[in-house]
């Protein structure tokens, strides 16, 4: 996991060096915006320092084992819905979710975090001529239950939350309601988010991201071919292999070892992919979706950068599991992580 953190580190370096940037156009007029910055950059670094430590747990028990199946989550999809949630909770819980998203050691006060995100989400679902960006929350009540006035007006005011009545007692027809729902707004990517649901809830709160974006130097379907990719150093699979003849921002570590490379999409976002050795990568219920062909990325979940350049225009081959990190450049804000060990499966 050493070169995962490698990896993930290069992200807040962006936001550190804006800041610096910043500071030397302060004005006494503009310090309420400056404010709102900050508050804005530390919400950023809790959701980046939650996706490192939440794709470390998520991908711990698969360290060893070399027919583990690929992960592919959105940890702005889950902190979002649980940033939602701590607007209703209290005491304990209240702290656990706090400490869970990597919030208690910033210096902002809880109402200026909710009014950032409310800002982080509305900056990413501004829409753009070659990126789509679609992110949203709802949740799902008993239809015998009133939430708390204040609540609902939080949630919908800075979560742009739907709220929905349903009939838990009838589980099958709930359970199909909010898949439907799902599915609906992540545009069939995730069909069935919920196997089973139990005649016993009371909520259920669903937060969905839909990614789709174009590279910014498309990959031509005639380069696509047959190629070997690398399970372990003893065994191949048979799989599709985009190829391109370009310049990419790329980074080479000798001692973790790994190769970085990043591909940029339209738009200003980025995919990045860290290619180890094979056996150096290392099962989750929050679900996503993420699919890689010649013209772009279709991804979806429910729940300046500086790199030094290779010398000599090298070849970069990705036929080894990966790690990957799709990201706004905007927001500096990680959309999807995951861990690639087998391309043929999903």
């Amino acid at each position: 996991m050493k070169f995962l953190l490698a990896l993930l580190l290069i992200i807040p370096i962006i936001a550190a060096s804006d800041e610096h940037k910043s500071e030397s156009h302060e004005d006494t007029k503009g310090e309420k915006e400056q404010k709102k910055a900050q508050v804005l950059r530390e919400t950023v670094k809790g959701n980046t320092e939650f996706a490192i430590n939440f794709f470390k747990h998520v991908t711990s028990s698969q360290s060893k084992d070399s027919h583990a199946e690929n992960v592919v989550i959105s940890p702005l999809s889950i902190s979002s819905a649980f940033s939602m949630l701590s607007l209703g909770a209290r005491t304990e819980t209240h702290q656990e979710i706090w400490e869970g998203l990597r919030l208690n050691n910033t210096h902002c006060k809880e109402k200026d975090f909710h009014r950032a995100y409310s800002s982080l989400l509305q900056a990413l679902n501004e829409p753009k001529s070659s990126l789509q960006v679609n992110i949203g929350n709802a949740v799902f009540v008993q239809d015998t239950l009133a939430l708390r006035k204040s609540f609902e007006d939080d949630i919908q005011h800075h979560y742009h939350a739907e709220i929905k009545k349903t009939n838990f007692i009838n589980s099958q027809e709930a359970k199909k309601e909010i898949n439907e729902y799902v599915k609906n707004k992540t545009e069939g990517k995730i069909e069935e988010l919920f196997e089973e649901l139990s005649a016993q809830s009371k909520m259920v709160t669903v937060n969905y991201v839909l990614f789709r974006g174009e590279w910014q130097i498309p990959f031509h379907p005639s380069g696509t071919r047959t190629g070997k990719f690398f399970l372990d150093s003893n065994t191949t699979v048979d799989v599709q292999m985009m190829n391109h003849l370009g310049l990419y921002n790329s980074y080479h570590d000798t001692q973790l070892p790994c190769t970085v490379v990043e591909l940029p999409y339209k738009d200003n976002a980025s995919m990045i992919i860290a290619v180890a050795e094979p056996g150096k990568i290392h099962e989750a219920v929050h679900k996503a979706v993420l699919n890689v062909d010649e013209v772009g990325t279709v991804a979806s979940a429910a729940t300046g950068m500086e790199m030094i350049p290779i010398a000599l225009f090298p070849s970069v081959m990705v036929n080894n599991p990966f790690v990957l990190v799709i990201y706004d450049k905007n927001t500096n804000t990680i959309l999807f992580i995951g861990s690639i060990r087998d391309p043929t499966k999903s």
